[in-house]
């Protein structure tokens, strides 16, 4: 089992812990060259023999303590790749860290905190109103496009109204139907990215990940300089509400419609990783994402983090 280790004072997520059910686990990470091998695995994933190099031990030594490692389910295997002709397991830790609970004394509550990412639960806790904005299926706003992607908003209204406290400070509204109370006084989820949402094309310059409309809407990181052009890109970030810095925007949105997918995608499969910072700037949860077809039926099913 994982949970999110969150710092009590900031609210904000330090990382993953990996529960150790039992004494054979602990046992297992007695071994100094186990610990070393947890340790150099959380810088980034290697293959054995490039771990046994770093770690200046035999090959065959590596992959002995490497098993043990899989078997307590302490690391697992992220990525194959062909290396001299060969197959390569990478490996990484399961999680940032470990932890031992002796009782679970709010096991629902633990449960809840994998089902969204941090920072949604800071939004719903710490506003008094959210309004999700959608794209109005009209042709609308300076582009006069229409909106395609609020089917993508069903499962995570889902966990949304699985975890909220007050239904009734939760409100769905089309971006032509926000008023200057709404932008001012409520926090602000927005689904799709400045070709169709206007409420996202009047704050997109305000991000630190935005879209470039002038130039094919590619996807600009002031975090980390860099430009993203394909159509499977997507943003995923929480920020202050322009229009109100004691409360919260989150865009959800992409290049094209797949990238609002793969965004989605992210938001929902990955909420431990989307919920740390950039890897460029570890105080700002801003993330630019490409979607994945995993089971090669030509519908982006997963994402990758790519800052």
């Amino acid at each position: 089992m994982q949970l999110m280790l969150v710092d009590p004072q900031t609210r904000r997520l330090k990382g993953t812990v990996f529960v150790l059910k039992d004494f054979k686990q602990m046992r297992v990470l007695s071994h100094p060259i186990r610990w070393n091998i947890m340790k150099v695995l959380c810088e980034s994933p290697l293959y054995p023999k490039e771990l046994a190099k770093k770690l200046g031990i035999a090959e065959q030594l590596a992959y002995y303590h490497i098993n043990h490692l899989k078997r307590s389910g302490l690391i697992k295997e992220v990525s194959k790749t062909r290396i001299r002709g060969g197959e390569a397991s990478f490996y990484a830790p399961t999680a940032d860290g470990i932890a031992v609970l002796f009782s679970e004394k709010e096991k629902a509550e633990a449960l809840e905190l994998g089902f969204l990412p941090f920072f949604l639960y800071d939004v719903i806790r710490y506003s008094h109103r959210i309004v999700l904005t959608l794209s109005s299926p009209e042709p609308h706003g300076p582009f006069m496009s229409r909106g395609r992607d609020h089917h993508l908003m069903g499962e995570l209204l889902i966990r949304i109204g699985h975890v909220i406290d007050d239904p009734l400070k939760f409100e769905v509204k089309l971006d032509t139907m926000l008023t200057d109370s709404d932008l001012e006084e409520s926090s602000l989820i927005i689904l799709g990215g400045p070709l169709t949402n206007v409420i996202s094309y009047k704050v997109n310059r305000k991000l630190p990940i935005h879209f470039d409309t002038y130039k094919g809407n590619i996807i600009v990181s002031t975090l980390s300089g860099k430009r993203y052009y394909e159509d499977e890109c997507g943003i995923v970030e929480v920020v202050k509400n322009p229009y109100n810095p004691k409360l919260y925007l989150v865009l959800v949105a992409g290049k094209t419609l797949e990238g609002t997918r793969a965004a989605m995608k992210a938001l929902l499969k990955k909420p431990a990783e989307i919920s740390r910072g950039n890897f460029f700037q570890e105080d700002v949860i801003a993330h630019v994402v490409e979607g994945v077809d995993e089971d090669g039926d030509g519908i982006i099913d997963n994402a990758i983090i790519l800052e």
